[in-house]
Formats: structure tokens, C-alpha cells, sequence
């Protein structure tokens, strides 16, 4: 009686993955026309509900907002805080599988600390401040082409929790600086660019030519 999307969701997928990447809204169809509360997943309320009819067959619509979902960037651990290591692994990259958390390791993500986020360009700006050495984790699919800086200086990139962007982010008051830059692109620029100057040059050496010639005799 439910959308395949929402089967998976609701049978394969841990519905804390739906937090900790920040998403807001869950739709919800079903032929069963009955929903209440006692439906709504742990973190989620009820935002909308309606009837709609596709064809003869009626759906009840629903939509859940999460109440507290992640933000963008946030920060794990501290001076007086767990390790938060045990939550960068376990996970697998396969987001319909199930998360590997222990309950310990979620009430170290629930006690995040977020960070200033905006987005710049190709990539995002980040800024923070807190009393011990954190890691900073960016809810941004991890990919070798990602680099950081961290105030200026270059910052080593993990994936964290199997999916995710991480760096170790020290005290005090920092900024990161995350840009994607794939090389394969840059590659890809350089021969188009020599394409062209061989195209240009091309044209140069046939007009050359051409003013060369004697002139034809009647």
C-alpha cells in the first residue's frame, strides 16, 4: 500500500541517514487512506496530508518534516567530549543500507556543534570557533577531486562515516575552505585548448599561403 520510494525508506534505509543528510521533507503515498500520529517516525512531524485520485485508484499524500535535521557542517568532539571516532566508520556507502551506528555513536552526533556554512563558487566556505580540537564533518559526498585549506594553509581530506568530507579542525577560531576541482576536467580544457591552437595556427600557415601564391596569368 506505499510508493516503492517510501517502501525503501521505510524498510531498508535508517531513518537517522534522513537526519544526518539534512533532509526536510519525506513524501508519503498510500492506498490505505488512514494516517495519525502513531505513524510518524521518531524526529518527524506531520506538515501536509491530502487525498489525490489518479484515475479510479485514490492515495493518500503525506508529508512529514524532520523537526532537526543536521545542518551542512557541523563539529564532533572536544575539549571534554568522547572520541568521536567511532562514528567515522561503519558505514557503508550504499545509501539503502542500513547505518551501522551504535547508540553511542548517535548521541556523539546528536551533540554536534554546527558550523558556519555559505557556498562559494565551486565549493563551500566554512567557518568555526570552539575551546578543543574537533573533527569537522561537511555533508558533502567525499571525492578525491575535494581539497581544503584551513586558513590559508592545505588541509587533509577524510571520508568520514563512509560517505561524507571530514578534516581534523584544532581550537580555536578557523576557517575552511572546501573547492572541487576535478582534474579530469582540467584535462579535458587543455585539449580543447591545444585543439584551438592548432586550429588557429591551421588558419595562419593557409592564409600565409595563399598571399604567397603567384597571381594566375591570363
Amino acid at each position: 500500500g506505499q510508493a516503492s520510494l517510501s517502501s525503501e525508506v521505510e524498510h531498508r534505509l535508517d531513518l537517522r541517514l534522513l537526519q544526518l543528510i539534512g533532509v526536510k521533507y519525506w513524501l508519503i503515498t498510500r492506498t490505505d487512506l488512514t494516517w495519525d500520529e502513531s505513524r510518524h517516525p521518531e524526529g518527524f512531524e506531520l506538515a501536509a496530508k491530502e487525498v489525490v485520485a489518479l484515475g479510479a485508484q485514490k492515495y493518500l499524500a503525506v508529508v512529514l518534516r524532520q523537526k532537526d535535521p543536521f545542518p551542512r557542517a557541523f563539529l564532533l568532539g572536544g575539549e571534554g567530549q568522547a572520541d568521536p571516532s567511532p562514528v567515522l566508520t561503519g558505514v557503508t556507502p550504499d545509501p539503502l543500507h542500513r547505518l551501522q551506528l551504535t547508540p553511542g555513536a548517535w548521541s556523539l552526533l546528536k551533540a554536534r556543534k554546527p558550523a558556519t556554512i555559505r557556498r562559494q563558487g565551486n565549493g563551500y566556505h566554512v567557518t568555526y570557533k570552539t575551546d578543543g580540537g574537533r573533527v569537522l564533518i561537511l555533508s558533502e559526498m567525499y571525492h578525491p577531486a575535494w581539497q581544503a585549506t584551513l586558513d590559508g594553509a592545505p588541509l587533509e581530506l577524510s571520508p568520514m562515516m563512509g560517505v561524507f568530507m571530514g578534516a581534523m579542525a584544532p581550537a580555536g577560531d578557523h576557517e575552511i575552505i572546501f573547492r572541487y576541482r576535478p582534474t579530469h576536467l582540467y584535462y579535458c580544457w587543455a585539449a580543447s585548448l591545444a585543439a584551438l591552437v592548432l586550429l588557429l595556427a591551421m588558419l595562419i600557415l593557409t592564409r600565409r599561403g595563399r598571399a604567397q601564391d603567384p597571381p594566375l596569368q591570363d
